[in-house]
């Protein structure tokens, strides 16, 4: 049988925690609080406003090209004389 291999030998695993390796402090690069800044729950962001409505697309005034203010009737037709 072929001898372990250094990585799996006892004595290997059993040396003390390599320096380059420390296993504190916390790493700052991912830190469990404060809450990342670039990532706030508040406030509601600028880029998605709730309001006021979009000038874009506003519910008043009515539309001039819709009036809802007239009436559906439609203008009187002359009679034209039946065709013979």
């Amino acid at each position: 049988m072929t001898p372990c291999p250094p990585w799996l030998s006892p004595t290997y695993r059993s040396s003390p925690p390599s320096p380059y390796l420390p296993p504190s402090p916390p790493s700052p690069y991912l830190p469990l609080s404060p809450p990342s800044p670039y990532l706030p729950p508040s406030p509601p962001s600028p880029y998605l406003p709730q309001s006021p409505p979009s000038p874009y697309l506003p519910h008043s005034p009515p539309s001039p090209y819709l009036p809802p203010s007239l009436p559906h009737t439609f203008p009187p037709r002359l009679h034209l004389p039946a065709r013979g």
